[in-house]
């Protein structure tokens, strides 16, 4: 009988280069493993964990490939396995851990929406697997969070590389590179907040820049909605990492630049954007906000 599989893969940054820290990989992988144990057994037994409990499995994983860092990760029962751990081997083991670990990522990382579709299917799988009818769906998601709650160190831990080492970390389902979950620095960056955030689509915004922080790769802008007002712009252009650069230079003039961003939001204002690129604004626009 073929194992159940699923791929973690980090790209981005060092993990270009087949890189990444030691430590922030450790925590990573460690992370992903206590958040998938601990969401299996909830799913399986409605129940929480007790201490120091662990799903029956084994989870291994084989050598990273080049270009990226990426781990597939694979599922071996062992001894004292329980019949519905067997059956969730037969019925789709990687599935549903891909759904659970979908639902979390995009749960704390600001994109609840994206969610719901993830819950569903894992309630569905789960209603499939030990024949029970679930119609409480209410009831099933605030049990849910409440695991959640519960795992938030673990979710940090599984995000830890991003930013600093990888620029995004995906969980792909059965090697469809198509249906990857993608956690990129702005729901990193949710996951870690203690706050709630809301990560917003991809957009253009024309942005006054006030201030450069290369080691940090970081702007410093008003926020165009409230003058006056001083955000950071988290980039993730290459070009950033070359001095000077469009960056540095608007900074030194006071420049606008028309970017591609993804906004956060914390109680409805803007916190803060992710740039992906920029250009310099048309002179004429340049004094408009």
């Amino acid at each position: 009988m073929e194992p159940a599989r699923f791929t973690i893969r980090y790209d981005g940054y060092h993990a270009s280069e087949h890189e990444l820290n030691m430590g922030q990989l450790g925590d990573s992988l460690r992370g992903l493993d206590r958040l998938t144990s601990t969401g299996l057994i909830a799913l399986s037994e409605h129940r929480y964990p007790k201490r120091g409990e662990r799903f029956g499995w084994q989870p291994r994983v084989m050598a990273p490939r080049e270009n990226c860092v990426e781990i597939v990760a694979i599922f071996y029962p062992v001894a004292g396995l329980l019949p519905l751990a067997h059956e969730v081997l037969v019925t789709g083991m990687a599935d549903l851990t891909w759904r659970w670990l979908s639902w979390a990522f995009l749960m704390k990382g600001g994109r609840e929406k994206d969610a719901i579709p993830h819950f569903e299917k894992m309630i569905e799988l789960v209603d499939k697997i030990d024949g029970r009818n679930r119609d409480d769906m209410d009831k099933q998601r605030q049990f849910c969070l409440d695991v959640l709650e519960r795992v938030q160190p673990a979710l940090r831990d599984a995000v830890k590389p991003v930013g600093p080492s990888c620029d995004q970390v995906s969980v792909i389902p059965g090697g469809r590179l198509q249906d990857a979950t993608v956690v990129e620095l702005p729901m990193a960056d949710a996951i870690r907040s203690s706050q709630k955030v809301e990560v917003g689509d991809m957009e253009s915004m024309r942005i006054l820049v006030d201030g450069f922080i290369g080691h940090n790769r970081q702007v410093k802008f008003e926020d165009p909605t409230e003058p006056g007002r001083y955000l950071t712009g988290h980039v993730r252009d290459p070009l950033i990492d070359d001095v000077p650069n469009l960056y540095s230079n608007a900074a030194g003039l006071r420049q606008y630049l028309d970017v591609q961003a993804k906004p956060s939001y914390r109680d409805g204002r803007l916190h803060s954007i992710y740039i992906m690129d920029a250009k310099v604004s048309e002179p004429q626009e340049q004094g408009r906000a």
